[in-house]
């Protein structure tokens, strides 16, 4: 059984590793500015952005479709909005997954070291001005 003094070793360990190293939030002009020191990085690092962005645009679209198709079924007005809920995050599921596949050729992500280019962005912007955020800077 852990002692106390073991529990607050490991919540030390825990805060130390989690928050010590937070970044501010970036906006698009931080992204052109690491362009100029990294051209190559700076664009995989807008298709990876633009890939996000359309994945997630799908999985809403599969949701509401969803959500539509559960709720015209016959009953109740409980049971139409409990199917309707149940079958809008089931479908925002299957449709982020499908949609992540197909962004993922239609980007060519498969061509990025996501890893490295988030990496290099991060230790970048540590550099330049994104080190230090507080943490009620990022909700």
């Amino acid at each position: 059984m852990e002692s106390m003094e073991d529990k607050r070793r490991s919540w030390d360990y825990y805060r130390s590793v989690m928050f010590s190293d937070l970044v501010k939030p970036w906006t698009s002009k931080d992204i052109d500015r690491f362009a100029q020191v990294n051209p190559q990085a700076a664009k995989d690092l807008r298709t990876m952005r633009s890939a996000g962005v359309c994945s997630v645009g799908g999985a809403v679209v599969s949701a509401g479709a969803g959500a539509a198709f559960f709720f015209s079924r016959p009953g109740t007005l409980n049971g139409k909005l409990i199917s309707a809920a149940l079958g809008g995050v089931a479908t925002y599921i299957v449709g982020y997954m499908a949609t992540t596949n197909v962004v993922c050729y239609t980007h060519q992500l498969y061509k990025i070291d996501e890893y490295k280019v988030q990496t290099q962005f991060m230790s970048w912007w540590k550099e330049n001005g994104g080190k230090g955020a507080k943490q009620w800077q990022l909700w």
